[in-house]
């Protein structure tokens, strides 16, 4: 430690505690507190036994304060889990992407997120979190060292031929077609879905799976259903549907249909130029920049929104960012 070594060095050439904390920008007390410790080693180092190069280490050594031992109060059980699914997610991507891919979600993403759905948490305690869990889940991979003979490979193409002339085999006596006779009625399968509840925020969009998804305008700071399918995410108020979206993949990206926000574009015309609504339909921003831009409220009003809103929400299941 630099200031510690240069409070020694002036303390040894004689210098006062006062003109020592004047040439190092120290604190008297703390010239005072080095100068002692530093006669206290130096008097352990000539005790017989003793461990001259931990000593030295130590006199050199930054000083070490105490800290509070006790777990984050905010910090619950639930959190926990909450992070270790998101974190879980993650790994998932990167198994998808590559572990070089640009969509891993960043501390302050992770700590937006856990505010959004409600979490009373500060940023540097999900950081803290966050680096515990990161170490944990490290691997160790063993290196591995085969002797002659104690490992096989095999061209799989050779191994499902063999696999196809033994099933063929197998099957030669099969009664596959009269037991086909006795079979029920096909029917179409069942839809699966994954329902669980959303806060819409105040930029009236919900939040699935690292995905954004755009509901109408009215039920901004409410909870509503959310039913997840394989294809799409359907948004429910009570019994009613509010709205549907096809599901989309990937940190960051949004589904969003501008009929969505035609009541606060009526009450806020200006916004409109450079909404992320607007914009996610290019050829519509296109008609805006070029016959509405400096009168958005007639834009607001005109036919066109309609329709091109609703031909790209039939074509495209809405749109994509």
């Amino acid at each position: 430690m630099r200031e510690k070594m240069g409070v020694i060095t002036y303390k040894n050439q004689g210098k006062s505690n006062r003109e020592t904390a004047r040439l190092t920008g120290l604190n008297r007390e703390t010239v005072s507190k080095y100068w002692e410790e530093y006669k206290r080693k130096l008097y352990e180092l000539s005790l017989e036994g003793a461990d001259t190069k931990e000593i030295q280490d130590r006199l050199t050594s930054k000083p070490v304060y105490k800290t509070r031992n006790g777990k984050p109060r905010k910090y619950t059980e639930e959190m926990e889990e909450r992070l270790k699914a998101i974190l879980k997610s993650e790994a998932r991507k990167d198994v998808i992407l590559g572990i070089g891919h640009k969509q891993k979600m960043t501390n302050k993403q992770i700590h937006a997120l856990l505010r959004e759905e409600g979490y009373d948490i500060g940023i540097a305690t999900v950081s803290r979190a966050l680096a515990r869990l990161r170490e944990r889940n490290k691997q160790v991979y063993i290196r591995q060292q085969y002797g002659l003979g104690e490992r096989l490979e095999y061209d799989f193409d050779d191994a499902q031929e063999y696999a196809d002339s033994r099933l063929m085999k197998l099957n030669e006596n099969s009664l596959i077609e009269e037991e086909k006779k006795a079979l029920l009625e096909y029917r179409p399968p069942l839809e699966l879905a994954d329902i669980h509840q959303a806060k819409v925020d105040k930029t009236s969009l919900i939040s699935v799976d690292c995905v954004k998804y755009s509901v109408p305008e009215e039920f901004v700071g409410r909870t509503l259903i959310v039913k997840k399918c394989h294809d799409e995410i359907r948004v429910f108020s009570g019994n009613a549907e509010v709205c549907r979206h096809r599901r989309a993949f990937g940190n960051g990206t949004m589904r969003i249909n501008i009929m969505h926000y035609l009541n606060t574009f009526l009450r806020k015309p200006g916004a409109m130029n450079n909404s992320v609504a607007l914009k996610s339909i290019p050829k519509l921003k296109s008609i805006f920049d070029t016959y509405y831009k400096q009168k958005p409220k007639e834009f607001r009003n005109s036919r066109k929104i309609s329709v091109n809103a609703c031909i790209t929400d039939k074509k495209l299941g809405v749109f994509t960012i």
